[in-house]
């Protein structure tokens, strides 16, 4: 039978009903972690990620949530109790603490900025560069960006300072409220605001992102910076946020978040944002600048509380504080006496788990033996433990070396002060082993609870308290210490230098035996020591200096007090001494008290400067025999210049004395020719420059009224603070300069003399030819017309005909010889065995006949030359080697070398043969014009070809010349040129 259908309806609600309340109760409890949302809520929740996994995994069964919410939200959700811990900047946490009665900070934020581990904020102060302001005072009645007024960095810190410039911060500018730190730092880019307030930190995030060029915003200083801080700051540190539980949170939840929190460390998230906890800080600080602006939690009100309660509720006000005052008296009735012992309990637990010291306690196990019961935070710490699992159980004994610095074994000495503690609290220092093997000094106090006192109060068993102060560092410090101040005992008697130290006001004075032994005596001798030990053995004249300069010390105006002084030996001489020294101390009243040194023995070096000094006398009346001057040129970076020392001849250079440029060069720079000043400076910035030797040559118009001419030549030296010093020589050169010129004139006068001599053998040459021509033609026609001749007639029409062409080819030689340079291609860059290859292939039909083997060795340059020359040399230099040959059988070789000469930057050629060679006294005349080594009848030729060689070789810059064994011996014909360009290879 079918049900009805309200039945089924209400079944159906029913299984739904079921089913949730079935969920609600199998549902993980959830724990909420609220975050103060200083910026978007995003990036504050990349950020503190890591914290949600820490606390997941202290507290594995629970659901933790993150809710970042602005500080209004923050506050609505914890009157709704719907956050459990709450991590938020010191202001509001010092306002959440008084309203909910939170026991305090369980830890404390530190953050990964500037590459250190941070644990301090600060307040900056921001305004656009281009806005020239550089003061706080220059802000006021300006307007100013905040991200709100509750916010720490953002507005207390700053706030704080204002205010105790003396300034009302309330009236000081026009605040805008922007909710956050990168509102402001948008609204400053904007032009929006004339200065902005933002936290630490804010300003390196936008320029590591690339949100903000560096130099775009000026910071604002408001206090003294702290030197040891990283980040960009205007005000003074404060903690950095603080990590509280609200009272509802289980006392064993809020143990294992912080446990988990305070070994947040090493945890590297999303590349950029690094968070981790300390042990709680003092928030002192942020409390009294609250107090100072009157801001919540400590705002003062205009009237008391009292009163404006009484002016609303009137007498019915005593109602509820009767009720409540009659309520609390019968709630302490009933409960005071469990209150009592659990808040002592409470109390007790939260000391002992966030003390900053290393904190255990032992108390008795079966054996009883006493072993680690509770370990607190900064226990796991010191002893690298994850958590209180690892230490609970062990004896002192096990986390100790097997025996102590002082060589007794740990479980004896244990032994001892445990026996010790029955009657008195002990304090020793002991030497454990963290959970890593690693040794850890420790300053150890143990007392013992009885169940007269505190664990009777709390019924519980016979407990031993250790607090271990680690003091592994300091020890290490200590160590470091002595074994500095043993070095420097070294190194004073290593530089045998004499120590003292005098009391300012009471005129005591130490002195050690170094100090005794340069006047001659022992310490011993000299006792009582005062001032006037010193002032005894002080020459009076130095003594004199002695008090002026340590009146300037003690005035500020030196940094240290220094003298070089002369004291009397017990032997009767002088010696001096470099007496070094500065104020240690002062009186409170800025007197100085202590005043320490060393004196240093420099009699050596006093007696080597008055021998330098007699030398320097001897060179200098030397210098003054040498014409010209010897001189040094000191250049500082600051640009000026003097001549420390100048010999009396740059009387005659410059007509100045010594004297007038020893402090300033300028009176002889004002001297040098307008037109050369600019030259002589840059030589001088250039050999400053590189260090090079300095070398110019320019004229002075000497004050005597007439122009001389002058050539230097110095040495640079950089000196240790960037300045250089030159050392050279200046000499007057005017005679020299004036028969340059003369030389000078002559050169071009000789070099148009060339070229007119050149023009004439051109046009000679060229014209003759015509003439030579007439004579051979009419000589023809004077043979056909006379018909047969006999013999004699025959001859002599031979000789005129012979004589006409030998003429012509002299002429053509020297119509050759008179066109190198005028008439050929332009220089230009060329492959130098280009111009070997063509020379070669216009000789194919010589080489071909004489069957000569022909070459080419050694790496061929590019050069700077004119093409068709280059190919007449090597034409002429191997047509000579094939035609001067031996008359034997011997085949004729022919080798072209080039090779380079680095040091000369020169490329040399060679052409060597293996022909009849040259007698050595006839190798003068082979260069010259028409000079010939043989008859016609034996080879034929003009004697031009080797002297257009010469011409075309200097005309490049180079020399020619041969070298040979003698006759039947070959010759080698040699060459030089320039070295330019780049080469192309061996061959």
């Amino acid at each position: 039978m079918p049900l009805p259908a309200r039945l089924r309806l209400l079944i159906r609600w029913l299984l739904v009903a079921t089913l949730i309340l079935s969920q609600a109760a199998v549902a993980a409890p959830s724990t909420t972690l609220g975050v103060f949302a200083y910026r978007d809520a995003e990036t504050v929740r990349k950020q503190f990620t890591p914290v949600i996994e820490a606390m997941q995994y202290a507290l594995p069964g629970n659901e933790i949530r993150l809710e970042v919410l602005s500080l209004k939200a923050l506050d609505d959700a914890l009157e709704a109790s719907a956050i459990d811990f709450i991590l938020t900047n010191p202001r509001h946490f010092l306002a959440v603490r008084q309203q909910y009665d939170v026991s305090g900070a369980l830890a404390t934020l530190k953050t990964y900025q500037g590459g250190r581990i941070l644990s301090s904020l600060a307040g900056v102060i921001l305004a656009p560069a281009d806005a020239n302001i550089d003061t706080l005072e220059m802000l006021e009645r300006r307007t100013i960006g905040i991200p709100g007024k509750r916010f720490l960095g953002g507005f207390l810190a700053q706030a704080y300072e204002i205010h105790q410039q003396g300034y009302v911060p309330e009236r000081f500018a026009d605040y805008q409220a922007l909710g956050s730190h990168d509102a402001v730092i948008q609204a400053l880019l904007n032009g929006e605001v004339d200065a902005g307030f933002v936290r630490s930190g804010i300003l390196e995030d936008w320029i590591a992102r690339g949100r903000l060029a560096p130099d775009t915003l000026d910071i604002i200083p408001a206090h003294a910076l702290d030197p040891h801080f990283p980040l960009a700051h205007s005000t003074r540190l404060y903690p950095e946020w603080a990590l509280a539980a609200m009272p509802h949170v289980p006392m064993e939840d809020i143990r294992r978040v912080s446990n988990a929190l305070l070994h947040l460390d090493g945890v590297i998230p999303n590349g950029r944002h690094w968070v981790g906890f300390d042990p709680p800080q003092d928030y002192l600080s942020v409390e009294l600048a609250a107090r100072a602006l009157g801001v919540a939690p400590f705002a003062t009100t205009s009237q008391p509380l009292w009163q404006q309660l009484t002016a609303r509720f009137g007498h019915a006000i005593w109602i509820p504080i009767a009720l409540a005052m009659a309520f609390v008296l019968l709630l302490a009735l009933f409960v005071g006496l469990y209150v009592r012992k659990s808040r002592l309990f409470e109390r007790f637990i939260a000391l002992f788990y966030y003390s900053p010291s290393a904190t255990l306690l032992l108390r008795p196990n079966g054996q009883g033996r006493f072993v680690i019961a509770e370990s607190n935070h900064a226990a796991h710490a010191l002893f690298k433990a994850q958590s209180s699992d690892d230490l609970l159980g062990k004896k002192m004994v096990e986390l100790s070396p097997d025996t102590q610095p002082d060589g007794q074994p740990s479980a004896i000495r244990a032994a001892e002060w445990l026996a010790r503690a029955d009657h008195e609290r002990q304090r020793f220092i002991w030497q454990h082993t963290d959970l890593e093997g690693a040794s850890v000094l420790v300053e150890v106090t143990l007392i013992k609870f009885t169940h007269n006192t505190l664990m009777g109060a709390l019924g519980q068993k016979s407990t031993l308290l250790v607090a271990l102060h680690d003091i592994t560092e300091q020890e290490r410090a200590r160590l470091a210490l002595e074994e500095e101040r043993n070095a420097l005992q070294n190194i004073l008697w290593g530089t045998a230098a004499g120590t003292w130290e005098w009391n300012v006001q009471t005129g005591e004075t130490r002195i050690n035996e170094r100090w005794a032994e340069m006047v001659g005596y022992r310490l011993d001798e000299l006792t009582p020591i005062t001032i006037d030990t010193w002032m005894s053995f002080c020459h009076p004249d130095d003594l004199k200096r002695s008090e002026v300069l340590l009146t300037e010390h003690f005035e500020g105006k030196r940094d240290t007090y220094e003298l070089e002084a002369r004291m009397r030996h017990r032997d009767g001489h002088w010696i001096w001494v470099q007496d070094r020294g500065r104020v240690i101390t002062r009186t409170e009243f800025g007197e100085p008290l202590w005043v320490a040194g060393t004196h240093s023995d420099i009699t050596s070096r006093k007696e080597a400067e008055v021998r330098a000094q007699s030398a320097m006398e001897q060179t200098r009346k030397h210098a003054a025999l040498l014409p010209g001057m010897l001189y040094q040129f000191w250049h500082h970076p600051d640009g000026r210049s003097v001549f420390p020392y100048a010999s009396a001849g740059i009387q005659d250079i410059y007509g100045v004395s010594p004297e007038d440029v020893q402090e300033d060069a300028s009176a002889a720079f004002d001297v040098i020719a307008p037109e050369d000043v600019a030259a002589v400076a840059s030589s001088i910035y250039a050999s400053a420059t590189d260090l090079s030797t300095w070398r110019q040559t320019y004229r002075i118009n000497h004050p005597d009224g007439h122009q001389l001419w002058v050539e230097g030549i110095a040495t640079p030296e950089r000196l240790k603070d960037g300045s250089t010093m030159w050392h050279g020589y200046l000499r007057n050169v005017t005679d020299e300069h004036t028969t340059q010129l003369q030389l000078e004139q002559y050169r071009e006068s000789l070099e148009r003399s060339n070229n007119e001599l050149e023009h004439f053998a051109y046009a000679a040459s060229h014209d003759l030819r015509q003439p030579l021509r007439m004579v051979t033609s009419y000589a023809q026609l004077l043979e056909r017309h006379l018909g047969g001749l006999d013999e004699d007639g025959e001859m002599m029409l031979h000789y005129l005909r012979d004589g006409a062409k030998r003429m012509d080819d002299m002429l053509l030689s020297l119509l050759g010889y008179s066109r190198v340079g005028r008439k050929g291609q332009p220089m230009q860059d060329m492959p130098l065995k280009n111009a070997l290859e063509e020379a070669l292939h216009f000789l194919t039909p010589d080489i071909a006949q004489t069957h000569a083997a022909i070459k080419m060795t050694g790496e061929w340059p590019t050069v700077h030359a004119s093409p068709d020359e280059m190919t007449r040399l090597f034409q002429n230099l191997i047509s000579n080697a094939l035609k001067y040959r031996s008359d034997d059988d011997t085949a004729v070789e022919i080798t072209v070398h080039s090779e380079a000469l680095t040091d000369r930057q020169q490329w040399q050629i060679s052409v060597t043969d293996n022909g009849i060679g040259i007698a050595p006294d006839q190798i003068e005349r082979l260069f010259k014009v028409f000079q010939r080594l043989h008859t016609r009848e034996q080879y034929e030729g003009t004697g031009v070809g080797l002297a257009v060689c010469r011409k075309i070789v200097e005309r490049h810059g180079g020399q020619i010349w041969v070298e040979s064994d003698g006759e039947g011996k070959g010759s080698c014909f040699t060459l030089t040129l320039p070295m330019t360009l780049t080469t192309e290879g061996e061959t």
